[in-house]
């Protein structure tokens, strides 16, 4: 039994340290990217005050994010047709299903989009989104959007890749 264990602990001593090694070694994302829906309690433990930056408007929100970044797969900045540019989220299975029950369960309300603890974005959930993209605009001049959506992309692509090599 003793002879058992001696042989074990130092494969798992060293299996442990190569998981650290590899976990510790991958490049590490920059921004994250939280979706919070608005919510109609007030003044309770799970609400929070937002405002956004350029336009001063407030929402009450949920606390805890209904999608973040690990459920979103890409990110696109596309113009609509009266010009305004808007970005362009396409989400998981995960994240396609809770997108689909929060623009049933909230229609009428807001989500708000919330990068690196500011929030950007607000979009009125107006009827069920049942395709996994969701669209928002945000409150931010154009250049610093392109800038913003190239450094998402890029950051998406390193939670892509460290959930492939957390499997390997």
């Amino acid at each position: 039994m003793m002879k058992s264990l001696l042989i074990r602990f130092p494969t798992l001593l060293l299996l442990g340290c190569l998981f650290l090694l590899v976990a510790c070694t991958r490049e590490q994302p920059t921004h994250t990217i939280r979706f919070y829906p608005e919510t109609v309690a007030t003044g309770d433990a799970f609400s929070r005050l937002i405002e956004m930056p350029m336009s001063g408007l407030e929402f009450i929100v949920s606390r805890r994010p209904v999608i973040w970044e690990e459920q979103i797969e890409r990110v696109d900045m596309v113009q609509v047709e009266s010009g305004e540019y808007a970005l362009r989220f396409v989400l998981d299975d995960v994240g396609t299903r809770e997108l689909y029950r929060q623009s049933v369960e909230k229609n009428g309300l807001r989500m708000i989009t919330v990068i690196n603890d500011k929030p950007l974005g607000v979009r009125q959930l107006d009827g069920p989104l049942a395709d996994g993209v969701y669209f928002t605009f945000m409150e931010m001049p154009a250049d610093q959007l392109i800038e913003l959506t190239a450094q998402l992309q890029k950051n998406l692509k390193i939670i892509q890749n460290n959930k492939k090599s957390f499997f390997w």
